[in-house]
């Protein structure tokens, strides 16, 4: 993933399989109340381990960085949108949990996401570990067509990563409920083992695009995506598996 943020001048889950059908990532970020932070992590501990631990795996990250660091994302799936009909929920306890064990240990309000992967633009292995997540989200400007035209550009990417960064991987998503207030459109997701990758920029990069893409393809079609954007932001978030249900490790179904 470095070198791909590299490539888009920045500052340096998710469980899925592809299916037929839209998958999508559900992520919620919590505030836990600092006075409580003992209860929040045994309680939510517990509802993901009852709740969580099978087809509905959900996993707690710590935001290290970023602006919402010091929260927590509570990440479910990916999941085909049909899943969702029968997720957890009421009737088995689920929500009663949520309400009374896990929400009163917070400072009350969260924030809910669902973001679609595109697996035709990302990059990865058959099997991978969700452990630490160097994530890139983008807003799109609006206008028809600006999101084909960033797709564009990212397919041309991931044709350069394949053949030169193969075991560098990241996926790519974007917001199913998006808002021209937030701008978070679209978003880089990159797997790392270790902090020391984030220092690995590969200033090789635009040389490796121009020899496959054609002498001058990297700083024009660079150019291209800036003009589609109006800013970006990013963060790191951190696996808790204590807190967790599933296990980091995931097998990708690649068919």
């Amino acid at each position: 993933m470095k070198s791909f943020a590299f490539a888009l001048f920045l500052l340096g889950s998710f469980c899925f399989a592809q299916q037929s059908s839209t998958v999508v990532v559900e992520n919620v970020y919590l505030t836990p109340n600092p006075e409580k932070l003992a209860a929040f992590k045994k309680n939510m501990a517990e509802h993901n381990k009852k709740f969580h631990n099978d087809s509905y795996q959900a996993r707690i990250y710590s935001v290290m960085a970023g602006e919402n660091a010091g929260k927590v994302v509570w990440s479910m799936g990916a999941l085909p949108w049909e899943a969702f009909d029968s997720r957890p929920a009421a009737g088995d306890g689920h929500d009663e949990h949520w309400d009374t064990a896990v929400m009163p240990n917070t400072k009350g309000a969260v924030a809910a996401t669902y973001w679609k992967f595109h697996p035709e633009l990302s990059l990865m292995p058959e099997t991978l570990t969700l452990d630490k997540l160097d994530i890139s989200i983008f807003d799109i400007k609006r206008g028809m067509g600006n999101f084909e035209k960033v797709q564009a550009f990212l397919k041309k990417v991931l044709e350069m990563n394949k053949e030169n960064y193969g075991d560098q991987p990241y996926g790519v998503y974007s917001n199913q409920f998006s808002s021209t207030n937030e701008g978070r459109d679209i978003a880089f997701v990159g797997f790392i083992d270790n902090f020391a990758e984030l220092g690995n920029d590969n200033p090789e990069w635009p040389q490796k695009y121009d020899a496959m893409h054609g002498e001058g393809s990297f700083d024009r079609d660079l150019g291209e995506f800036m003009d589609l954007t109006e800013g970006s932001s990013r963060e790191l978030w951190v696996l808790m598996p204590e807190l967790s249900g599933g296990s980091p490790e995931v097998t990708l179904n690649q068919n």
